[in-house]
Order: structure tokens, then C-alpha cells, then sequence
């Protein structure tokens, strides 16, 4: 089960709309959890490394903020990992909300 949904608040430091979209609401069996987040992290994982590789091509050295967002990502996927493991092995559903939020912060140049 997931929904999504589109809300508009005001940041404090700008009258820019902050839009929150709800990417994921559900309840899902601990292999469902798995897929579904393991994918999405890949998505990230794979987006930096072609924004790595291009920028290697193009200037002939690595894109350091991505190299350092994958390695974060990596981290963060292992933390997943280990927790929906805990969840497989007591039993468990899992819940998992998650959101993105855009927010408007200055012109392009």
C-alpha cells in the first residue's frame, strides 16, 4: 500500500513553498522492505556514479561530493540491511513512510 500525496508549507528562512510529496507509506513484509529500499538506494548509488564517471571524462578527476554521497549511501543502506534482518528474524512487518521535499533556493546561473 502507497499513496501519494502533495502538500505546500512555508519555510521559515523563505517565502519559497516547500512541497512534500509522500514517496512511500505502507506496511511491507520484511523481503518487500528489502527490494523496495534496496532499489531505491541502488537508483542514488547509480545516479552518483554516472555523475562521477561524467565528470571524470570531462575534467580527468573524480567528482568528490559524489564519491563521498556514495559511500554515505552505502553506509546507509547497510544500516537498512541489518535492521530489516532483525525484523526478518523476530517476525515482523515493516512500516515504512518516507517523503521528499522540494524547496525552491535560488535561480539557475
Amino acid at each position: 500500500m502507497e499513496t501519494n500525496t502533495l502538500t505546500t508549507a512555508q519555510t521559515s528562512r523563505s517565502q519559497h513553498p516547500i512541497r512534500s510529496i509522500n514517496l512511500i507509506d505502507g506496511i511491507f513484509t520484511p523481503e518487500e522492505a528489502k527490494e523496495v529500499l534496496t532499489n531505491l538506494y541502488n537508483s542514488k548509488i547509480n545516479f552518483h556514479n554516472m555523475k562521477n564517471f561524467s565528470h571524470q571524462e570531462r575534467y580527468g578527476s573524480p567528482h568528490n561530493a559524489s564519491m563521498a554521497r556514495i559511500q554515505s549511501l552505502r553506509i546507509s543502506l547497510q544500516k537498512v540491511l541489518d535492521a530489516i534482518r532483525e525484523a526478518e528474524k523476530s517476525n515482523q512487518m515493516i512500516k515504512i513512510n518516507s517523503a521528499v521535499e522540494l524547496g525552491f533556493i535560488g535561480e539557475l546561473q
